[in-house]
């Protein structure tokens, strides 16, 4: 059989944080044995119907214990809200929200990373949620809107904890 010959390119240059994403994927692509002549199919193994479920992917990913990535994560999952806020919740938790300092560490020119709200410290997730004075008084609004006394923590997973038992 006639070997099949790679040839990958991008459609930009790599951040140096996608560099070992890139390594990893190259070798798995390499470790298959590819030939021209086989048939070019995707096919979920995940579960026995052979087609991807959210379900069944959700499954995979706890069985292969990948929700290990960061603490909080799995509990994300459990919450009865929309889908798309946790997913919000798990970017957050993962440091993948468009925050100034998370921009400019991509490469973005950014004229000054400093919060737009407060303009006293950069602008990272955990600043954004916990640290700046002007999300501090929209949770205190939300805890009044609530009725109830909350503490603040310093970490913005114990922070989503404490707010989730309300």
């Amino acid at each position: 059989m006639e070997e099949f010959i790679w040839t990958l390119s991008w459609r930009r240059e790599m951040f140096v944080w996608e560099l070992g994403l890139k390594g990893q994927m190259l070798s798995l692509v390499f470790a298959v044995q590819w030939h021209k002549s086989s048939l070019d199919a995707w096919c979920w193994t995940g579960e026995e119907l052979d087609s991807y479920t959210d379900q069944s992917g959700y499954k995979v990913m706890l069985d292969k214990e990948l929700y290990h990535l960061c603490e909080g994560c799995l509990d994300v999952w459990d919450i009865r809200v929309s889908g798309s806020t946790k997913l919000f919740g798990w970017r957050t938790f993962l440091d993948r929200l468009l925050s100034r300092v998370n921009l400019e560490s991509r490469g973005l020119n950014i004229e000054s990373n400093l919060c737009p709200l407060c303009a006293k410290e950069e602008e990272t997730i955990q600043q954004l949620f916990i640290s700046c004075e002007v999300s501090q008084s929209v949770w205190d609004m939300c805890d009044r809107w609530l009725g109830v006394i909350s503490v603040r923590n310093e970490n913005i997973i114990n922070h989503f904890r404490n707010f989730y038992v309300i």
